[in-house]
């Protein structure tokens, strides 16, 4: 018998074994150190070991912002009426993103659509995130017959929007 082995077999399993151990040993004696930086504008980004964690407490007046006229009449392709909403928050990360809400009036059934939507400044594209139709009240436990909701985005922190909502009157 003849024994068919490849003849650097053993030299190249010790050599696997040693890279696993060097990156093993190099991640193990690696400080996660964390990065602050403070931008102007309530921007802070915090670079953690590669994980960029972003937070926006400042958001823009809708007539204050250069892109609303564009924005409003892109949103009235999936429905009319609607009217965007105090807060458009900048994505920390990708400055060309923005998120608003928007609502539109009440009809005849005090029903209201409300919606929060991503917008792509340097192409005018934007995603619907979010939609429901209110009548008196959303799912997310705010039940009266008078409330009408009208929503607003006021932040943004890690990823999550941060979003009030309150009664049109």
């Amino acid at each position: 018998m003849t024994d068919h082995k490849p003849k650097y077999a053993r030299s190249i399993l010790v050599l696997v074994i040693l890279i696993i151990v060097a990156i093993l040993g190099w991640s193990l004696l690696k400080t996660d150190e964390v990065e602050r930086v403070f931008e102007e504008d309530g921007l802070e980004l915090v670079q953690d070991g590669g994980k960029i964690e972003a937070v926006n407490y400042e958001y823009i007046k809708p007539q204050e912002w250069e892109f609303y006229d564009n924005a409003m009449k892109d949103i009235q392709v999936l429905a009319e009426g609607q009217q965007i909403q105090l807060g458009i928050v900048r994505d920390p990360v990708k400055e060309n993103f923005v998120y608003f809400a928007s609502t539109t009036q009440a009809n005849e059934n005090n029903e209201v659509l409300l919606s929060i939507y991503k917008y792509n400044e340097n192409d005018y594209s934007f995603d619907r995130l979010w939609r429901e139709t209110a009548t008196g009240g959303l799912s997310f436990k705010i039940e009266s017959e008078n409330f009408v909701p009208v929503m607003y985005v006021v932040g943004y922190e890690n990823g999550k929007l941060i979003v009030t909502v309150m009664n049109a009157d």
